[in-house]
């Protein structure tokens, strides 16, 4: 009801951001550019090394707690083909004239402020984490849709470990509600940032959906590896969350 129409604004809201910053002609650290075959390579690369580097950690895990993911070396093996795979995705931005922009950076839940009817997008400086350069780099914004993207999982699955026990019923509902929250986001920011016509947009939807799943991937790695190294109980939710990316 109102929630999904609410959501369906936050999508409006983020791509019309996206377009925003990609009609900063008149800067030069904003005006948009073509993505480059070598802008693909290097975007696979450190994505791929990134990958290489959590699927060493997952090896590493304690036995018990492989056990519990149902993490055997076979399994990581071929979540590690599988992501890797679909990496090769990229290659649909190099096809025509698709640009790279400046975008978000850290685009989640956290980083909007809702008001009476409508959300106000905060804190621009992209992960805190990563060197300065590396923030202010132009890049597919579609990086931002799937940040949101999975920020509607880990509120899914938050929502869960609120309770003691999760019936099944409970599961089909919260699968739902994500599911619902995805669409009505997706269509909002497509209403506003249309193929054809925002110039850091594929040719097509279909195309950009599968760019966002490579996006979406690459950010549950990074959650994966934050969870290992800092809440080892929530491993369950990025793990599960690759799984149904590469499935």
């Amino acid at each position: 009801g109102p929630f999904l129409a609410q959501i369906r604004r936050l999508g409006e809201i983020t791509g019309g951001l996206h377009v925003s910053l990609a009609a900063r002609q008149e800067q030069g650290a904003f005006c948009p550019e073509p993505i480059s075959a070598p802008d693909i390579d290097r975007w696979k690369a450190g994505m791929t090394k990134h990958l290489t580097d959590v699927c060493h950690d997952l090896r590493a895990l304690q036995p018990e707690q492989r056990s519990a993911l149902e993490l055997t070396s076979n399994n990581v093996a071929g979540l590690e083909t599988a992501c890797r795979d679909r990496f090769g995705d990229l290659q649909l931005l190099a096809q025509g004239r698709v640009a790279k922009v400046r975008h978000h950076g850290d685009y989640h839940l956290g980083q909007v402020l809702k008001t009476t009817d409508d959300f106000v997008v905060i804190d621009f400086e992209g992960e805190p984490a990563r060197p300065l350069e590396e923030r202010r780099a132009k890049v597919c914004p579609l990086k931002d849709a799937a940040g949101m993207l999975r920020s509607f999982n880990y509120a899914a699955h938050a929502a869960l470990k609120q309770r003691a026990t999760a019936s099944a019923t409970d599961i089909g509902l919260v699968k739902e509600w994500e599911g619902a929250a995805r669409s009505a986001f997706l269509d909002g920011y497509r209403s506003v940032a249309k193929p054809g016509q925002a110039v850091f947009l594929p040719a097509t939807w279909e195309e950009a959906l599968q760019v966002i799943r490579v996006y979406e991937l690459d950010k549950a790695l990074y959650e994966l590896r934050y969870e290992m190294r800092n809440r080892p109980d929530w491993l369950a939710i990025p793990l599960a969350g690759i799984r149904a990316l590469v499935g």
